[in-house]
């Protein structure tokens, strides 16, 4: 039993080393696409920094929809951010059932036990 465990380790030891080498090949290969990118990255956050702040009243959201096409990249890790919903129902559900834990109506403990 234990050998078969040690050999499966091993095999996912060895696919997860294949992977890494593929991804390193991959970008050995492509270094200029990588500058590439980052160059662009950076030219795209520059020209955002250098934009004039929008006025209060503007949605984020709509800003960012507006402005998708002009800053792509950026635009997506906002939409990210945007999009989480500002709730807190989740947590509330959460303490409203803990508050029914311990009630008079959930207390069936005996003395023994």
């Amino acid at each position: 039993m234990e050998k078969i465990k040690e050999k499966e380790e091993a095999e996912e030891e060895a696919e997860k080393e294949a992977a890494s080498i593929e991804i390193e090949d991959t970008r050995e290969e492509n270094p200029e696409e990588d500058t590439l990118e980052e160059n662009s990255i950076r030219e795209e956050l520059n020209s955002y920094l250098a934009e004039m702040e929008p006025s209060r009243g503007t949605s984020p959201s709509m800003w960012w929809k507006d402005n998708s096409k002009r800053f792509p990249l950026l635009s997506q890790v906002a939409m990210d951010f945007l999009h989480i919903p500002a709730t807190s129902t989740p947590s509330e559900r959460v303490f409203s059932t803990a508050g029914n834990t311990v009630t008079q109506k959930r207390n069936c403990l005996k003395p023994k036990n």
